[in-house]
């Protein structure tokens, strides 16, 4: 469950009457003018005083329509702004706290600065940073919807401690600077959604950290590149994201023996752990060892699983880094996790839906492996009611929520994992995982390149598929059968007929099953958006019943999915 998930599920227990405090309405810049194309930051982090200081630059790009005159920088309320300069001058600044449940404390501390001259759309502008504070345990978000606190500790864990430190970013809790519109957890999915886009957003962008003889451990992270340098007892660390991906920056530091999972070969996954927990590591590492990957792109990426100090933390998504409990839990479960880590440990691309999509294809495929297609098909629609509830197909979001466009957790991970599970149907395993393993993400420069790339590995026409489950956001499709009916043969073949409507706005090609009184037959058929085709096919025993789809394409109801079959008579 992704951390979005399990906000969402405590918030129908525990949400009640409570409203955010009402202030007063004045003029606000404009939150999401500026996207953030890097950071290079120096920290400090005093674990004994839960403390953190930081100083460096940022890199922003104007991406709004209009010149900026001004820009706004938001840290967690805990820590306070120390200065921001611009052209080497200070650049006067007005600092408030803002009411806003992305951060940890509910509430950041915003600096609106003026900019010394306007900056023009596409332009960039560079500034330097300074900031300090403490980053302690701080549930007060989940507090004020009355959540119980152990549950509260479970899910917001990230604190500076001597003993472990975990600072999650965006979401989270706001330990480098960023600039988003507040949003309540007791607003619906206001939360989510505004996470979700600044992740889609800045997916691309890079982030250097550097920590000068911090008071901690090394640190874990999920960067592409890490290095540790010591000069006499001096240690400097370095760690480097090319792009920040769909988690964003985490930094992880405890008391942590490491053992490896594949000591001998290039694609390692490493395990951190706390000393009493050696066992359950050497457990989770032959997990590991034993889950071959499925998905595999160009790139081999550091890859880490991190314990949590508790039983009760709720595990953490972090693409190449694991963030869980080391305790006894379903083998199945885990080998679901692991492979998702591990398509994300070879595959990057800037695009959430191939990113996260295919990712989320590899645990169709692992629950596949475990327990067969059914398993895998029903895995797929423990994640299917938030979707049917949003993709209406509505035709004034065709572009906008379209998976090339889209934001949306909703869209990017389930959605693009069932549109990663019907292209594999219709195009075969091999072509996906070939069209996977070629994918080149420095050359996709438009949203069509996915789409060549398997109609090259295919021989296949996808462009119909594309159009209406990728370019466009036309819904889901929406299947009913009717008029079945079989003619037997004097060889005892029966000839089954059906006519397969779908009243959906996507087209698909969806199986078509006829269960007979020795087993089940499949095909498969093309049906367009709000049409109707014909099917035919042959059985060798009598048919019973026929029914379209078997759920594997996603579709909101399937109770006029089957009819009987009328036997002519002979």
């Amino acid at each position: 469950m992704t951390l979005a998930g399990f906000f969402i599920y405590l918030l129908a227990i525990y949400a009640g009457g409570w409203q955010q405090p009402s202030a007063a309405v004045s003029p606000a810049p404009d939150r999401n003018a500026f996207t953030f194309l890097n950071w290079r930051l120096d920290l400090r982090i005093d674990a004994n005083l839960e403390a953190l200081s930081a100083r460096g630059t940022i890199l922003l790009r104007n991406d709004s329509s209009q010149p900026q005159r001004q820009a706004t920088l938001q840290i967690s309320s805990s820590l306070k702004w120390a200065a921001i300069r611009q052209n080497g001058a200070a650049a006067p600044f007005t600092a408030s706290q803002l009411r806003s449940d992305l951060d940890h404390s509910g509430g950041v501390n915003e600096a609106v600065l003026d900019l010394a001259r306007p900056v023009p759309p596409g332009s960039t502008v560079e500034l330097e940073v300074g900031y300090s504070g403490t980053i302690s345990l701080d549930t007060t978000r989940l507090a004020h919807l009355g959540v119980p606190l152990d549950v509260r500790a479970a899910t917001d864990y990230d604190r500076i401690t001597p003993t472990f430190t975990c600072l999650r970013g965006v979401g989270h809790v706001l330990w480098f600077p960023v600039s988003l519109d507040p949003a309540s957890l007791a607003d619906g999915n206001r939360v989510f959604e505004e996470t979700s886009a600044w992740a889609v957003r800045h997916s691309s962008s890079s982030m250097t950290v550097r920590f000068s003889d911090s008071q901690q451990p090394a640190f874990q992270t999920n960067a592409q590149m890490s290095r540790i340098e010591f000069s006499g007892s001096v240690r400097t660390e370095e760690h480097e994201w090319q792009h920040l991906g769909i988690a964003g920056p985490i930094l992880i530091a405890g008391d942590y023996k490491s053992l490896s999972a594949h000591p001998q070969q290039a694609k390692d996954v490493g395990l951190h752990f706390r000393a009493d927990h050696e066992l359950q590591a050497q457990d989770y590492a032959r997990v590991i060892q034993e889950t071959v990957p499925t998905i595999s792109g160009k790139a081999e990426f550091p890859t880490s699983v991190l314990e949590l100090p508790e039983d009760s933390d709720s595990i953490f998504d972090a693409d190449t880094a694991l963030l869980t409990p080391f305790k006894t839990t379903d083998r199945k479960s885990l080998e679901l996790a692991i492979a998702f880590l591990l398509a994300h440990q070879t595959l990057w691309s800037p695009r959430a839906w191939i990113y996260e999509g295919a990712a989320h294809l590899a645990q169709a495929l692992e629950r596949e492996r475990q327990d067969g297609r059914a398993a895998a098909i029903a895995y797929m629609e423990q994640r299917l009611a938030p979707l049917t509830l949003v993709d209406s197909g509505d035709a004034q979001h065709l572009k906008s929520s379209s998976l090339v466009n889209s934001a949306s957790e909703v869209y990017f991970r389930t959605k693009a994992m069932y549109v990663w599970w019907m292209l594999r149907e219709i195009v075969g395993q091999r072509a996906i995982l070939d069209s996977l393993a070629q994918y080149d993400p420095g050359a996709d420069k438009e949203p069509s390149y996915m789409q060549r790339v398997l109609e090259k590995n295919s021989h296949k026409d996808l462009e119909w598929f594309f159009d209406d489950w990728v370019y466009q956001d036309r819904g889901l499709s929406e299947f009913t059968v009717s008029n079945g009916y079989a003619r037997p043969s004097l060889q005892g073949i029966f000839l089954v007929s059906a006519t397969i409507e779908n009243k959906g706005g996507a087209a698909a090609e969806v199986p078509v099953i006829v269960r007979t009184e020795s087993g089940s037959v499949v095909t498969r058929l093309r049906v367009p958006a709000h049409d109707k085709a014909a099917a035919r096919i042959e059985v060798s025993s009598r048919p019973l019943e026929i029914t379209v789809n078997d759920g594997s394409v996603p579709e909101l109801d399937r109770t006029d999915n089957t009819t009987s079959v009328r036997i002519a008579k002979e």
